[in-house]
């Protein structure tokens, strides 16, 4: 009879763990003049995937986490909701990836989307809408003291950035685009190289959000960098004029094709 509890009260757990899902305090929205999803603002987010991919395009920064500097890095996840009930965390550095354009139906307001993603070792967030240009944190998240401001948030700015961004999963294997926090740790190594040199030989793609004038730290020659914070490393970030090219050219074949 205790094993019989015992596994009943395991599968309730399970189940609720299955069915309670985060919310996301955030909307879509357009960006216009002088609203916090600023035209102005030139945040950069740059994804790189092996054994040579770059993409780089303009974000908004839509709140700092506490002592940020400004830079955040690590492996790129799309994160849905029902996907959280995985409650393994992992010290491998990762970027959730999470659309704004709807709540899960039964979301939970005690629990929000970044502090799950936090719990399990994500060190940023980049938002992003299929309808609108980005997204923008409610008032009551982004001003309340209710709230830690846990790390860094983004979000793309336009619809086709954020269709491109989606677009560069077809670059990694399908097992690679959702959390797992075994294949995260199992790829810790190569995912800080590519922090560190900007090399990516890792399985996932690799994301590095810089909000507007931060500088990003050189890398040093023995081959380390300062990291900004203890969950992120940093890399010295700079493009060449054949990686530009490259990102131009990626975005012109996902417009034309």
């Amino acid at each position: 009879m205790g094993l019989l509890s015992l596994s009943l009260s395991t599968l309730i757990c399970c189940l609720l763990a299955r069915t309670a899902h985060g919310y996301i305090p955030a909307v879509p929205s357009n960006a216009t003049e002088g609203s916090t999803l600023d035209v102005h603002d030139n945040s950069q987010a740059t994804l790189t995937w092996a054994p040579n991919g770059v993409y780089s395009t303009v974000v908004s920064y839509q709140q700092a986490g506490n002592a940020s500097r400004g830079i955040s890095q690590g492996a790129l996840i799309k994160v849905k909701e029902e996907d959280m009930w995985i409650t393994d965390s992992t010290s491998t550095p990762w970027i959730a990836l999470i659309n704004c354009d709807k709540n899960a139906t039964n979301a939970t307001m005690d629990n929000d989307i970044f502090a799950m993603v936090r719990d399990r070792g994500a060190v940023a967030a980049l938002l992003y809408s299929n309808t609108s240009d980005g997204c923008l944190l409610n008032l009551e998240y982004h001003n309340s003291d209710g709230f830690d401001h846990i790390f860094d948030i983004f979000t793309s700015k336009k619809v086709a950035t954020s269709m491109l961004i989606q677009a560069q999963f077809t670059n990694v294997n399908e097992q690679y685009r959702t959390y797992d926090p075994k294949l995260l740790n199992d790829s810790a190594a190569l995912i800080q190289t590519a922090i560190v040199n900007g090399t990516n030989t890792s399985p996932y793609l690799v994301a590095t959000l810089r909000a507007d004038n931060t500088t990003v730290p050189e890398v040093t020659s023995g081959g380390t960098s300062q990291t900004p914070n203890a969950a992120m490393a940093s890399h010295n970030g700079r493009q060449s004029l054949a990686m530009v090219i490259l990102s131009v050219a990626v975005s012109l074949v996902f417009n034309f094709s």
